[in-house]
């Protein structure tokens, strides 16, 4: 696959599409492209670049990339639907929109949409690079704000199985062990072993692997893991980002290597499903 190095020249070369996290630039221009990358690199930041749509929307769902810029002026493709398709597989992405054109129904359209700034070529570096800073601040105030969240829901959700003991303090008979395959779940103490490796998990992670566990072999979708879990009834928007903050914490703990996962597969647009 051929990325964009950061070379004035525009030289293509090879990496490791694992490793990479940051900013990613998707615009055909090569001159924007290439200055952008030149001062966002060179302000420490890491970036990757591509002069085509296919490639990058084909590895966005499992790479994390926490700011984009997008060219809405992409040959061979509609600007506004390419930006839907980016948001769909990373609702929490901050978005730059980039374009030539002067219209103000596409602007609105885009801000409407999720974008959290439209830069009209051609782009001043600088510019764009203030942004950048702006907004990742801005991104941290959100994401402190998320985990906020999901602590309170986990500490609902041990609420919940607080009131589910009797009153000799004994768990119900939902408490008992469970054996999914090489996974062997004990909801008293949030125990899992995985192939006889004990993994102790937080309350809630502890949940939603129980949910994965019990529907296995078959997809839970995004909504169902969340309401099966925590009781909640959210969008797919919604029920989407916060399944996948609870599943890169569960790949953590339970996976060998989270970056490429055995046992928590994700069923593009669909969900996650337990190979167990």
């Amino acid at each position: 696959m051929q990325l964009i190095s950061s070379n004035r020249s525009s030289m293509l070369h090879y990496q490791s599409m694992q490793s990479q996290k940051g900013i990613l630039i998707i615009d055909s221009d090569d001159g924007t492209r290439s200055d952008l990358v030149s001062y966002l690199e060179g302000a420490g930041h890491p970036v990757t670049a591509f002069d085509t749509v296919r490639p990058p929307l084909e590895f966005l769902d499992e790479t994390p990339f926490g700011l984009i810029f997008l060219d809405l002026d992409m040959p061979e493709t509609n600007g506004m639907e390419l930006m839907y398709e980016v948001r769909r597989r990373r609702p929490e992405a901050q978005l730059i929109v980039l374009s030539s054109k002067i219209d103000l129904q596409t602007v609105v359209k885009a801000m409407r949409n999720g974008a959290c700034d439209y830069l009209l070529k051609p782009v001043d570096p600088e510019h764009a690079l203030r942004r950048v800073s702006e907004i990742q601040n801005s991104g941290q105030v959100q994401k402190r704000r998320r985990e906020i969240l999901s602590q309170m829901h986990s500490l609902l959700a041990e609420l919940r199985e607080l009131s589910q003991l009797d009153s000799t303090g004994t768990a119900k008979s939902s408490s008992e062990p469970m054996q999914a395959g090489r996974f062997s779940l004990h909801p008293r103490s949030s125990l899992v072993y995985v192939e006889d490796r004990p993994v102790y998990l937080a309350p809630v992670t502890f949940t939603y692997l129980t949910v994965l566990a019990r529907r296995s072999p078959h997809t839970v979708s995004h909504e169902d893991l969340v309401f099966e879990a925590q009781g909640y009834h959210l969008s797919r928007m919604e029920a989407r980002d916060l399944t996948r903050w609870h599943i890169h914490e569960l790949r953590k703990a339970i996976e060998p290597n989270p970056e490429n996962p055995r046992y928590i597969v994700t069923e593009r647009d669909l969900g996650y499903r337990l190979a167990i």
